[in-house]
């Protein structure tokens, strides 16, 4: 168990310095001056080479790499280009923001799984239409979604889904942008238990089990879920990446303070320490839901061990 968590540990930090290397290169780069953006109107040579060599920009892009390195390994992420904040303290305000609206998305998602597993043990017209309904939702993208929904609010029925301010009355606004994230989710997570439930239900084990009479809660609940479970727990990497990406576009286009929206601006003012710890944050989050996936695996089914 300690070799299996060992190694998957050792792969998800291969893949957040890979993602971040990848990400600094691609940024760094870009026909850009971010001392430019920093200054605007008021922008003058003297200024900018201040600047640059505040940010080390003005240094080769090999001794750029080596120092934000090292900066990272203080734990450090460095400071805005465009307003001068600190950037973890920035992060420490708006990342509750964006996992309390991808919280709320897993509340409206996560009812679906239970209507995918009833699907499977009623077999009913019913059930495919919803399958479908969703499917074809899903295969909208997102922002898209957003956009025409932002557009209808404000063009048809003369409401504003955008908050005014980030205190407690914004929490309302979360509902729409909430709803459109979990459209994807709520699709996978009914197909998934549907699928997995009634493929299960349909093993010669399954069927021995009922020709002995043995009751229905004894057969589906410790023998068909545990399947199911590993179904869930193989996704939820997936769903992971899913909500780490798509808060971007979704926060940008309603306005909100998470970590989404602001990356994004960042990346419209060529913002790089900004950019960079973003991608930071969200590529170890997603590597560490990895991590607790495969130790949960083990625990629910000790064969994936030996897989």
């Amino acid at each position: 168990m300690l070799r299996y968590l060992m190694a998957h540990a050792a792969a998800a930090m291969l893949n957040v310095a890979v993602v971040v290397s990848l990400v600094f290169v691609l940024v760094n780069v870009l026909p850009s001056d971010p001392a430019r953006v920093r200054l605007g109107v008021r922008y003058n040579e003297r200024d900018a080479a201040v600047i640059r060599s505040q940010y080390g920009l003005d240094r080769p892009l090999t001794t750029q790499y080596l120092l934000y390195l090292g900066q990272l390994a203080r734990g450090e992420l460095g400071t805005s280009i465009t307003t001068g904040e600190p950037i973890g303290r920035a992060l420490r305000e708006r990342l509750p923001q964006s996992l309390v609206l991808i919280l709320f998305s897993l509340v409206w998602a996560v009812p679906w799984a239970f209507l995918g597993g009833l699907g499977a043990m009623r077999r009913s017209r019913l059930f495919g239409i919803v399958e479908a309904t969703l499917f074809s939702l899903s295969a909208v993208p997102v922002f898209v979604l957003g956009a025409v929904t932002v557009f209808v609010g404000i063009r048809v029925f003369g409401v504003s889904l955008v908050p005014r301010d980030s205190g407690p009355g914004a929490l309302q606004f979360l509902v729409v942008p909430s709803l459109l994230l979990a459209v994807y989710p709520a699709f996978v997570l009914f197909k998934v238990c549907r699928d997995t439930l009634a493929r299960v239900l349909g093993e010669p084990y399954i069927r021995a089990h009922r020709a002995l009479g043995l009751p229905e809660r004894t057969v589906v609940f410790p023998l068909a879920l545990r399947n199911v479970g590993l179904s869930l727990l193989s996704i939820t990497t997936n769903l992971a990446a899913y909500y780490l990406t798509s808060i971007y576009a979704v926060e940008f286009i309603f306005s909100l303070g998470g970590i989404g929206g602001w990356a994004v601006g960042a990346a419209q003012n060529y913002d790089v320490p900004v950019v960079l710890a973003t991608v930071v944050v969200t590529a170890v989050i997603y590597n560490a839901v990895g991590i607790a996936t495969s130790a949960l695996g083990p625990l629910i089914d000790p064969r994936v061990l030996r897989a």
